[in-house]
């Protein structure tokens, strides 16, 4: 199994937003919300590498709430 970290910075007044829409990815483990320059931590989860890079690309960073989004590979 291979995990993504993703630091998320949501757009002005949209974390509401975000939150119920990454709740929607089943690969999505976990999410917290951060102090900072980010809003949130995910976490996300899949057998496959490439699968991860496509839900983060066209399911995460595609959303109208997402302003930016750093991504953290787990070493293993």
């Amino acid at each position: 199994m291979t995990s993504v970290y993703l630091l998320i910075k949501a757009k002005k007044d949209h974390k509401k937003d975000l939150i119920e829409s990454l709740k929607q990815i089943k690969e999505l483990i976990e999410i917290n919300e951060t102090f900072g320059v980010y809003n949130f931590v995910a976490k996300i989860e899949s057998n496959d590498s490439e699968k991860l890079r496509d839900i983060v690309v066209w399911k995460i960073k595609i959303l109208d709430s997402v302003k930016s989004v750093f991504v953290l590979k787990e070493i293993t």
